[in-house]
């Protein structure tokens, strides 16, 4: 059985025929899903008007012009464990939550309700942070509640890793005495 991309240009779906494959238009090669490929639409809707944001800011492209997304950098970048490809990047894969959503799918939602503009996301059941790391990345606001405060942790420490600087870190363990880190 053939797949949908053997059938049909999917970029020219999911463009409303603005651009083609041929175009250096690419979405990663795991968003095959009916609901990624019509997120990708709903994205590229909200943010065709600015192509270098689209570039920056969109979840399911790989290339916009023939030039890779930011996302095809961050979920390029392996953690320790990380088994994902492009729905896992960034910390996402830090805690293992059942009920989360996953961030890809998150990126696109808040880049079609915000478009191009500015804009701000609530997320009232935050869980484990996904909606509020997304924002972050997306240099949008981003506001979450959660009444588990296991849950309100590990989101906190999800978004501020963001924050933090690997040569920095690594200076001050390498500086630290083995038998007082813990302290």
């Amino acid at each position: 059985m053939r797949g949908l991309g053997e059938m049909i240009d999917v970029i020219e779906w999911v463009t409303d025929g603005e651009f083609t494959s041929r175009d250096g238009f690419k979405l990663f090669d795991d968003a095959g899903q009916i609901y990624e490929l019509q997120l990708a639409k709903m994205e590229f809707s909200a943010l065709r008007e600015d192509i270098e944001k689209l570039r920056r800011r969109a979840a399911y492209f790989e290339l916009v012009e023939n030039q890779r997304t930011f996302h095809s950098y961050i979920a390029s970048v392996k953690g320790k464990g990380q088994i994902g490809t492009s729905n896992q990047y960034m910390t996402h894969w830090f805690y293992p939550y059942k009920g989360k959503f996953h961030g890809q799918m998150v990126k696109a939602l808040a880049n079609f309700m915000v478009g191009t503009g500015e804009g701000e996301v609530l997320d009232p059941f935050l869980g484990s942070g996904t909606t509020t790391l997304e924002a972050s990345l997306l240099e949008v606001k981003g506001y979450g509640v959660e009444l588990n405060p296991a849950l309100a942790w590990v989101a906190h420490v999800k978004s501020q890793m963001l924050l933090v600087d690997a040569q920095e870190l690594f200076k001050k363990i390498n500086e630290a005495d083995p038998l007082k880190i813990l302290d």
